[in-house]
């Protein structure tokens, strides 16, 4: 399959295992490069789902829905809900995957085609 990489930090650290740790850290780094090689490896998009050990899933936008029920219950004794739960989702996810690394560490692919990939980059599980 061929791949596309967002930044030429990804490009550079996927050729090169020093490169990888170096930018990634060890455990990250060793299981990036594995997993540019699995990718390199597989002829179509559809294939990577017959590898159970990449962890490979989409990463799907929710529609967002208030809960206005416990809203209501609370406002009606005079406070204000604020917080994560109330928010909706940020950022464009449809259309993008995700397959783990390391303990909280996921790299984050596109699909152009069948045959081609977009390497976005390399996330911990929270977002950062």
């Amino acid at each position: 399959m061929d791949i596309e990489f967002a930044t030429n930090r990804l490009a550079s650290s996927a050729g090169s295992l020093g490169e990888a740790i170096r930018q990634l850290g060890i455990p990250a780094g060793r299981y990036y490069v594995r997993r540019i090689g699995v990718l390199r490896a597989v002829s179509s998009f559809a294939d990577l789902y017959g590898f159970r050990s990449l962890r490979f899933y989409p990463l799907i936008e929710r529609e967002y829905t208030p809960r206005t029920g416990i809203r209501r219950a609370v406002s009606s004794l005079g406070k204000s809900l604020r917080g994560p739960r109330f928010n909706p989702p940020k950022g464009d996810t449809f259309g993008r995957y995700a397959m783990n690394l390391s303990d909280g560490v996921e790299l984050i692919i596109e699909r152009v085609n069948e045959e081609k990939v977009r390497v976005l980059g390399v996330e911990t599980s929270n977002g950062d």
